[in-house]
C-alpha cells in the first residue's frame, strides 16, 4: 500500500470522527439587473436567466433565488427581513450600463481576385457587479465587461456579448467567495490534506495557494478529490515546493491554503470614456496578427 494511499485512508477516518459543525458557505440571493433603462427588457430577461441558472450550479455558494424571499425587492425594509430570516449574508446584482455593437470594415479577395469590402460587428457589455452585505449594507463593486468580436449582424453581436455576462460574475463570486482552511498533512508523494471541504465550496480542480505565517507562497495545491464535509486532497504542483512545505511543518509552522484568485475582466470608468480600451485591444489584435505574419 502506497504512502498516498494510506494518507488517504487517514484523512477519510478524520472526517468521518469529525463532528458536523456549521456551514462556512456563503447564502447569497441574486436580485437580477436594477437598472431596466438603459438596456432592453428582453436583454434583462436573457441576462438574469442565465446569471440565476450559473448560480444554482454554484457549489461555492449556497443560492436563494429572489422568487422564494416572498417580497417584493423594490421594498427595502421586507426584503432585508426576508434575506435575514432566509439567511442570506449577501446580495448580487447587476448593472448593465450598456450593450454597445460597433461595425468593422474588411476586404477580402473575391472570386473574380479583386477585392471587396465587408462588414463585421464588435459587441460589448459594460456592467457593474454589486455585491451587498446584508448585515452592514456594505456594499463592492466590480466594473467589468465582455467582448465579443466578427459577428455577422449587430444581433449576433449584442447576444453574443452577453452570452459572456454569466461567466464574467462567476468569475467575480470565486474570488469574491475564496476559500480559506489550513494544510493539515503532506507526504513525500505530494499529496496534501486540507481542513475545508464540500461544507465550505470546494471543489474537485479547484487552486490552492499554500503561505505561512508571513503570507509568502510556499507553493500551489490542486485539488483532486473532496473527501467530505471537512476535508479535500490535493497535490503540491513541484517536488521543491514540497520540501519547503515539510521543512515548515517540521518547524511548527501552521500553514494556510486560499484559493487563487482568477483573471477578472476588469475596467476603469475612465478606460471607457477616454476609448483606451477599445484602443488597447486593437493594438493586442495588430501585435497578434504580427507574430502570426512572421510564421507564414
Amino acid at each position: 500500500m502506497t504512502m498516498s494511499r494510506i494518507l488517504t485512508m487517514i484523512m477519510m477516518l478524520v472526517w468521518l470522527l469529525s463532528p458536523l459543525g456549521a456551514a462556512t458557505k456563503h447564502t447569497i440571493c441574486y436580485l437580477g439587473v436594477t437598472n431596466g433603462d438603459a438596456v432592453t427588457g428582453g436583454q434583462c430577461q436573457r441576462v438574469n436567466g442565465m446569471v440565476a441558472r450559473m448560480l444554482s450550479h454554484l457549489e461555492r455558494v449556497k443560492y436563494v433565488d429572489v422568487s422564494a424571499l416572498g417580497t417584493d425587492p423594490g421594498n427595502k425594509e421586507a426584503l432585508n427581513a426576508a434575506l435575514t430570516s432566509k439567511g442570506v449574508t449577501y446580495t448580487v446584482a447587476l448593472r448593465l450600463d450598456s450593450v454597445v455593437t460597433k461595425e468593422k470594415r474588411y476586404t477580402r479577395k473575391n472570386r473574380d481576385g479583386g477585392q471587396e469590402e465587408y462588414s463585421r460587428y464588435e459587441g460589448r457589455t459594460n456592467f457593474d457587479v454589486v455585491f451587498t452585505s446584508v448585515k452592514s449594507g456594505r456594499t463592492t463593486t466590480k466594473h467589468a465587461y465582455t467582448l465579443v468580436t466578427m459577428q455577422e449582424d449587430t444581433e449576433k453581436a449584442a447576444l453574443g456579448a452577453m452570452d459572456g455576462v454569466d461567466e464574467a460574475v462567476k468569475t467575480f463570486m470565486l474570488n469574491f467567495f475564496a476559500i480559506q482552511g489550513k494544510l493539515k498533512l503532506i507526504d513525500h508523494e505530494k499529496t496534501a490534506l486540507i481542513d475545508v471541504g464540500s461544507q465550505d465550496g470546494v471543489e474537485k480542480g479547484d487552486d490552492f495557494g499554500v503561505y505561512n505565517s508571513k503570507g509568502d507562497e510556499l507553493g500551489k495545491l490542486d485539488c483532486k478529490e473532496v473527501l467530505g464535509r471537512h476535508a479535500a486532497q490535493g497535490t503540491i504542483n513541484r517536488n521543491k515546493k514540497v520540501k519547503a512545505i515539510l521543512a515548515a511543518l517540521d518547524n511548527g509552522e501552521e500553514l494556510t491554503v486560499k484559493t487563487l484568485r482568477k483573471s477578472e475582466p476588469i475596467f476603469s470608468q475612465s478606460m471607457l470614456r477616454s476609448g483606451s480600451l477599445e484602443k488597447a485591444y486593437d493594438d493586442a489584435k495588430s501585435l497578434i496578427k504580427g507574430i502570426g505574419s512572421l510564421f507564414k
